[in-house]
């Protein structure tokens, strides 16, 4: 609770510099040029491996001269190899746990190691911010990331800044965001994906 109330009078220091009018987000419930913003339960996605994701891998519990870390990126198909199976695997859709099951069961069942460990870490993945914040930059993603959070690593807002009208690109949909009443009310506040990119457009004021 304690941490709650400390971000609720942090996200207003840091983005606050100019009232504002109305506009919507996408994690709740408000609306946006594409349609209703995306559901907050959108949320658990983010664990969930990607296409085009760099994964480390590393292989143990076997003889020291095969042990090693692997740099894979899953495909355009959602697949990966690895050393010493033929084929491929999918990936994509899958948790990291369980994709190390799978290699593990792989390993195993064809015999290559007799008790293999896979140890799968995703590279960081980014949110980009952009426009009207004092330090654009890609913020690192989180899973409890949201646009005012994220606009808050950037800096906050600069003082020529259009607040009710940020805009959440997501694949080929805009959202259309009214921070300044994410201000006020933070369960308006948009949950991000990674790789979602945030403009923040110059006010004509």
């Amino acid at each position: 609770m304690k941490r709650r109330l400390s971000l609720c009078l942090l996200l207003p220091a840091l983005l606050l510099g100019c009232a504002g009018h109305s506009n919507e987000r996408p994690g709740s419930t408000a609306a946006a040029t594409t349609g209703d913003a995306p559901a907050t339960t959108q949320r658990a996605d983010n664990d969930l491996i990607r296409l085009g994701d760099m994964l480390s891998i590393r292989l143990s519990g076997i003889p020291a001269e095969d042990a090693a870390v692997y740099e894979v990126k899953v495909g355009d198909e959602g697949e990966i190899s690895m050393p010493l199976l033929s084929g491929t695997f999918h990936a994509a859709g899958l948790t990291t746990s369980q994709l190390k099951e799978s290699l593990e069961n792989a390993y195993r069942t064809r015999r290559v190691y007799s008790n293999p460990n896979v140890t799968i870490v995703p590279e960081l993945r980014y949110v980009n911010v952009n426009g009207e914040v004092r330090q654009p930059q890609r913020v690192p993603f989180t899973n409890d990331l949201t646009v005012l959070r994220a606009i808050a690593a950037a800096g906050g807002f600069t003082d020529y800044a259009q607040r009710h009208d940020v805009q959440l690109l997501r694949g080929s949909h805009v959202y259309h965001i009214d921070a300044a009443k994410a201000l006020k009310d933070l369960s308006l506040d948009a949950t991000l994906q990674a790789g979602d990119q945030i403009q923040v457009p110059r006010s004509v004021f």
